[in-house]
């Protein structure tokens, strides 16, 4: 939804900038058909700023940064309860020398036969938040869990697909490329 915002937000602006560029350049002399390409090459930037500004970075830590930074014990869904309601978990512990305040999960729900599927209410990609402190070798998930992620009758399991930790000292790793998280502990194998 912050997306779409951002991204109508953009166009709005782009339409009043082009209705006082289109009255300079007809001034200028250029035809409509160059005016309507620089309109054009204005709203493609502006979008793909607005779609570039909203993604989670690809990784801005290599894999043993986080190798020393955490640990996915494990992480799960509950069966669909009587409403489809799915709930998750992640066990996951700091290996850092640092307090984490903040833990954030980019997770999306699968199927039995490993297709990536949406909630009844949502596109299925949650992110999930876990606010500390939590300390040096300390654990996280034991004892919590997000209830009711997602409402889908069809889901069996789930994936993490990013990771975004932010430390009390204000710095932050993040991580979005699969082979580094997989590379971080437990990882569920498809159907078992």
């Amino acid at each position: 939804m912050k997306k779409m915002t951002l991204i109508f937000a953009s166009l709005m602006m782009l339409i009043f900038f082009n209705a006082c560029d289109n009255k300079k350049q007809v001034k200028e002399g250029l035809s409509d058909l160059q005016i309507q390409m620089e309109a054009e090459r204005k709203a493609d930037s502006l979008i793909n700023d607005a779609i570039n500004k909203s993604k989670l970075p690809d990784s801005t830590a290599p894999i043993d940064t986080f190798k020393k930074a955490i640990e996915i014990i494990k992480y799960y869904t509950s069966s669909p309860n009587s409403a489809c309601g799915v709930d998750c978990n992640i066990i996951w512990k700091n290996l850092a020398k640092k307090t984490v305040k903040y833990a954030k999960f980019t997770v999306v729900p699968c199927n039995a036969v490993n297709d990536e599927v949406n909630g009844d209410y949502d596109n299925g990609v949650q992110r999930l938040s876990v606010t500390g402190p939590i300390k040096t070798n300390k654990t996280s998930g034991y004892d919590t869990y997000w209830e009711c992620t997602w409402y889908n009758c069809t889901i069996d399991y789930m994936k993490i697909i990013g990771i975004e930790i932010e430390y009390l000292d204000g710095s932050k790793i993040s991580t979005s490329d699969v082979k580094i998280i997989n590379a971080l502990g437990y990882v569920r194998k498809p159907n078992s």
